[in-house]
Protein backbone atom coordinates (compact mmCIF):
# COMPACT_ATOMS: atom_id res chain seq x y z
CA UNK A 1 0.00 0.00 0.00
CA UNK A 2 1.22 3.69 -1.47
CA UNK A 3 2.39 5.38 2.60
CA UNK A 4 0.57 8.39 1.38
CA UNK A 5 -2.40 6.33 0.58
CA UNK A 6 -5.68 6.78 3.35
CA UNK A 7 -6.01 5.07 6.07
CA UNK A 8 -8.81 5.56 8.23
CA UNK A 9 -8.35 5.62 12.30
CA UNK A 10 -11.32 6.25 14.10
CA UNK A 11 -12.20 8.48 11.84
CA UNK A 12 -9.05 10.21 11.03
CA UNK A 13 -7.71 10.14 7.38
CA UNK A 14 -3.93 9.26 7.02
CA UNK A 15 -2.93 11.48 4.41
CA UNK A 16 -4.95 14.67 6.27
CA UNK A 17 -3.09 14.13 9.84
CA UNK A 18 0.00 13.49 7.99
CA UNK A 19 -0.58 16.62 6.30
CA UNK A 20 -1.57 18.62 9.66
CA UNK A 21 1.29 16.82 11.71
CA UNK A 22 3.99 18.47 9.16
CA UNK A 23 2.41 21.88 9.53
CA UNK A 24 3.36 21.59 13.16
CA UNK A 25 6.19 20.53 13.36
CA UNK A 26 7.29 22.77 10.62
CA UNK A 27 6.22 25.26 13.06
CA UNK A 28 7.90 24.68 16.11
CA UNK A 29 11.49 24.13 13.75
CA UNK A 30 11.06 27.62 13.07
CA UNK A 31 10.72 28.60 16.42
CA UNK A 32 13.61 26.34 17.02
CA UNK A 33 15.87 28.00 14.63
CA UNK A 34 15.50 31.52 16.24
CA UNK A 35 15.53 30.33 19.84
CA UNK A 36 19.17 28.98 18.43
CA UNK A 37 19.90 32.67 17.41
CA UNK A 38 19.29 33.65 20.58
CA UNK A 39 21.09 30.59 22.74
CA UNK A 40 24.52 32.15 20.56
CA UNK A 41 23.92 35.41 21.80
CA UNK A 42 24.23 34.31 25.49
CA UNK A 43 27.60 34.91 27.24
CA UNK A 44 30.05 32.35 26.86
CA UNK A 45 32.92 33.59 28.44
CA UNK A 46 33.87 30.25 30.30
CA UNK A 47 33.08 26.66 29.58
CA UNK A 48 30.40 26.35 31.86
CA UNK A 49 28.79 29.06 29.85
CA UNK A 50 29.58 27.20 26.80
CA UNK A 51 28.26 23.87 27.78
CA UNK A 52 24.67 25.56 29.43
CA UNK A 53 24.69 27.22 25.54
CA UNK A 54 25.14 23.93 23.68
CA UNK A 55 22.98 21.99 26.28
CA UNK A 56 20.28 24.57 25.32
CA UNK A 57 20.94 24.26 21.53
CA UNK A 58 20.46 20.09 21.90
CA UNK A 59 16.65 21.15 23.05
CA UNK A 60 16.14 23.53 20.90
CA UNK A 61 17.59 21.90 17.45
CA UNK A 62 18.67 18.49 18.58
CA UNK A 63 14.88 17.64 19.64
CA UNK A 64 13.71 19.07 16.09
CA UNK A 65 16.64 16.13 14.50
CA UNK A 66 14.96 13.56 17.06
CA UNK A 67 11.29 14.11 16.43
CA UNK A 68 11.30 14.58 12.43
CA UNK A 69 13.49 10.88 12.51
CA UNK A 70 10.04 9.40 14.79
CA UNK A 71 7.73 11.22 12.67
CA UNK A 72 9.87 9.20 9.36
CA UNK A 73 9.84 6.15 11.01
CA UNK A 74 6.30 6.50 11.61
CA UNK A 75 5.21 7.04 8.13
CA UNK A 76 7.53 3.93 7.10
CA UNK A 77 5.07 1.71 9.04
CA UNK A 78 8.38 0.69 11.77
CA UNK A 79 6.15 1.63 15.04
CA UNK A 80 8.86 0.19 17.33
CA UNK A 81 11.41 2.55 16.09
CA UNK A 82 9.77 5.34 16.75
CA UNK A 83 8.26 4.40 19.83
CA UNK A 84 11.74 4.01 21.20
CA UNK A 85 12.23 7.63 19.81
CA UNK A 86 9.39 9.15 21.71
CA UNK A 87 10.29 7.35 24.84
CA UNK A 88 13.86 9.69 24.36
CA UNK A 89 11.94 12.96 23.33
CA UNK A 90 9.64 12.85 26.24
CA UNK A 91 12.72 12.00 28.38
CA UNK A 92 14.15 15.23 26.61
CA UNK A 93 10.91 17.11 27.79
CA UNK A 94 11.22 16.31 31.45
CA UNK A 95 14.97 17.26 31.47
CA UNK A 96 14.38 20.47 29.78
CA UNK A 97 11.59 21.28 32.40
CA UNK A 98 14.21 20.04 35.04
CA UNK A 99 17.29 22.56 34.01
CA UNK A 100 13.84 25.21 33.87
CA UNK A 101 13.40 24.44 36.82
CA UNK A 102 17.03 25.51 38.51
CA UNK A 103 18.12 28.76 38.92
CA UNK A 104 19.92 30.01 36.80
CA UNK A 105 23.57 29.92 38.37
CA UNK A 106 23.65 26.02 38.79
CA UNK A 107 22.01 25.77 34.96
CA UNK A 108 25.80 25.20 33.85
CA UNK A 109 26.49 22.45 36.12
CA UNK A 110 23.82 20.27 34.58
CA UNK A 111 24.80 20.96 31.84
CA UNK A 112 28.35 19.56 32.79
CA UNK A 113 26.36 16.56 33.66
CA UNK A 114 24.85 15.98 30.35
CA UNK A 115 28.97 16.26 28.55
CA UNK A 116 30.16 13.99 31.16
CA UNK A 117 27.34 11.38 30.94
CA UNK A 118 27.93 11.85 26.58
CA UNK A 119 31.91 11.28 27.15
CA UNK A 120 31.79 8.49 29.12
CA UNK A 121 30.85 4.99 27.62
CA UNK A 122 29.87 3.31 30.95
CA UNK A 123 28.03 5.93 32.87
CA UNK A 124 24.57 5.56 33.55
CA UNK A 125 23.01 7.99 31.28
CA UNK A 126 19.87 8.09 33.07
CA UNK A 127 21.81 9.77 36.23
CA UNK A 128 21.77 13.41 34.98
CA UNK A 129 22.96 15.68 37.81
CA UNK A 130 23.16 12.61 39.83
CA UNK A 131 19.73 11.64 40.12
CA UNK A 132 17.18 9.31 38.06
CA UNK A 133 14.65 10.78 35.73
CA UNK A 134 12.42 10.17 38.51
CA UNK A 135 13.43 12.47 40.93
CA UNK A 136 14.36 15.14 37.72
CA UNK A 137 10.85 14.76 36.95
CA UNK A 138 9.88 14.78 40.85
CA UNK A 139 11.46 18.27 41.26
CA UNK A 140 10.25 19.78 37.50
CA UNK A 141 6.69 19.43 39.35
CA UNK A 142 3.72 17.03 39.30
CA UNK A 143 3.19 17.65 35.39
CA UNK A 144 5.73 15.84 34.52
CA UNK A 145 6.07 13.26 37.08
CA UNK A 146 2.38 12.50 35.39
CA UNK A 147 3.41 12.23 32.39
CA UNK A 148 6.39 9.78 33.11
CA UNK A 149 3.38 7.66 34.39
CA UNK A 150 1.33 8.33 31.22
CA UNK A 151 3.37 8.77 27.85
CA UNK A 152 6.65 7.95 28.73
CA UNK A 153 5.60 4.59 30.33
CA UNK A 154 3.06 3.76 27.62
CA UNK A 155 6.34 3.77 24.78
CA UNK A 156 8.78 2.45 27.40
CA UNK A 157 6.36 -0.67 27.60
CA UNK A 158 6.69 -1.00 23.55
CA UNK A 159 10.31 -1.17 23.75
CA UNK A 160 10.53 -3.56 26.68
CA UNK A 161 7.17 -5.36 26.86
CA UNK A 162 7.40 -8.56 25.07
CA UNK A 163 3.61 -8.27 25.28
CA UNK A 164 2.83 -5.00 24.41
CA UNK A 165 5.56 -5.39 21.80
CA UNK A 166 3.38 -8.73 20.40
CA UNK A 167 0.05 -6.20 19.85
CA UNK A 168 2.07 -4.13 16.89
CA UNK A 169 1.37 -7.09 14.82
CA UNK A 170 -2.11 -6.11 14.72
CA UNK A 171 -3.08 -3.89 12.59
CA UNK A 172 -5.53 -1.30 14.40
CA UNK A 173 -3.02 -1.19 17.33
CA UNK A 174 -0.30 -0.35 15.13
CA UNK A 175 -1.96 2.25 13.34
CA UNK A 176 -3.15 3.75 16.07
CA UNK A 177 0.33 3.14 18.28
CA UNK A 178 1.75 5.03 15.20
CA UNK A 179 -0.70 7.76 14.85
CA UNK A 180 -0.38 8.02 19.08
CA UNK A 181 3.50 7.94 18.30
CA UNK A 182 3.22 11.33 16.16
CA UNK A 183 1.04 13.29 18.29
CA UNK A 184 3.18 12.59 21.31
CA UNK A 185 6.29 13.86 19.60
CA UNK A 186 4.76 17.23 18.82
CA UNK A 187 3.46 17.68 22.46
CA UNK A 188 6.65 16.71 23.20
CA UNK A 189 8.66 18.68 21.11
CA UNK A 190 6.53 22.22 21.97
CA UNK A 191 6.87 21.22 25.59
CA UNK A 192 10.62 21.08 25.17
CA UNK A 193 10.63 24.63 23.30
CA UNK A 194 8.38 26.28 26.37
CA UNK A 195 10.80 25.04 28.46
CA UNK A 196 13.73 27.13 26.21
CA UNK A 197 11.71 30.13 26.07
CA UNK A 198 11.06 30.16 29.75
CA UNK A 199 14.96 29.90 30.45
CA UNK A 200 15.55 32.78 28.07
CA UNK A 201 13.18 34.89 29.72
CA UNK A 202 10.41 34.42 27.46
CA UNK A 203 7.36 32.84 26.34
CA UNK A 204 6.34 30.97 23.27
CA UNK A 205 4.74 33.40 20.44
CA UNK A 206 1.06 33.33 21.50
CA UNK A 207 0.02 32.43 17.48
CA UNK A 208 2.27 28.87 17.60
CA UNK A 209 0.74 28.10 20.84
CA UNK A 210 -2.64 28.55 19.44
CA UNK A 211 -1.40 26.26 16.45
CA UNK A 212 -0.17 23.56 18.57
CA UNK A 213 -3.21 23.59 20.56
CA UNK A 214 -5.55 23.31 17.96
CA UNK A 215 -3.55 20.48 16.94
CA UNK A 216 -3.65 18.88 19.80
CA UNK A 217 -7.62 19.83 20.28
CA UNK A 218 -8.30 18.14 17.11
CA UNK A 219 -6.94 14.95 18.08
CA UNK A 220 -7.46 14.89 21.50
CA UNK A 221 -10.56 12.02 21.08
CA UNK A 222 -9.70 10.57 18.32
CA UNK A 223 -5.96 9.30 18.66
CA UNK A 224 -3.97 11.16 21.86
CA UNK A 225 -6.77 9.79 24.50
CA UNK A 226 -7.96 6.80 22.66
CA UNK A 227 -7.32 3.68 24.32
CA UNK A 228 -5.34 0.97 21.84
CA UNK A 229 -7.05 -2.01 20.52
CA UNK A 230 -7.08 -5.05 23.58
CA UNK A 231 -4.35 -3.23 25.59
CA UNK A 232 -3.02 -5.22 28.36
CA UNK A 233 -3.33 -3.16 31.73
Amino acid sequence: MNKEQAVDINGVEKKVFFDDSREILDELLKAGIILTDKIDQLPRGNSDQVAYCAYLKNFSVGSAELGHDIIGAAKDNKVLLASIGVRAIVENVIDAAYLSSKPITERPSVALSWFDLANDPNANKSQLDHGNIWKRAAEAGQDFSDLLDGEYSIFSNFVHSTAKRALLQMDDHRQLAMYKAIAATLKAYANILCSVYAMLDEQMPEKLQKQVKGYLDKYQETIIGAQLPLDIQ
